[in-house]
């Protein structure tokens, strides 16, 4: 199997954890310093290269794919929200290869891009926000967080 960057590697850990991931909140975990540096030096070994004009992907192929979903909100006609970033079957299948005795035990789960956000895209952005705060507050002041679960596992 061919081998990731370390950075890539993060992405899926942090993909694994949290489902569903904006670049944006990909570089507020640490993982690049600014979402450039996360395109190009993560995201380019995971995700399929951009569209053209008669080109088919087949996401299987991937780690990891992306949706982005258009602003419903007539007052901002026009804008797009950030893509989101979720983990492939092929993602799923290295990270456990890549990471198996760190992830002994451990019940990962990959959405379909059925079940990605379809009507909860704001909740589930921060939500996300709101569990990285609390995860850099812990880390600043030492603390340890023994119990989190997310309020969409298991859907």
């Amino acid at each position: 199997m061919q081998k990731l960057p370390k950075q890539s590697l993060e992405v899926l850990k942090a993909l694994s954890y949290f489902h569903y991931l904006t670049s944006q909140q990909l570089v507020n975990l640490g993982i690049a310093k600014s979402v450039d540096s996360l395109n190009n030096w993560a995201l380019k070994h995971l995700l399929p290269p951009p569209k053209t004009k008669g080109s088919k992907h087949q996401p299987s192929r991937y780690f990891c794919n992306s949706l982005r979903y258009g602003n419903t909100d007539a007052a901002q006609a026009g804008v797009k929200l950030p893509y989101m970033h979720y983990m492939t079957q092929r993602g799923l299948d290295y990270l456990k290869w890549a990471c198996e005795e760190e992830l002994a035990g451990e019940d990962i789960w990959i959405p379909t891009p059925k079940e990605v956000l379809t009507n909860d895209y704001f909740h589930r952005q921060h939500y996300v926000d709101t569990h990285i705060c609390i995860r850099r507050w812990a880390q600043n002041v030492g603390a340890e967080i023994d119990f989190w679960t997310h309020d969409y596992q298991g859907d």
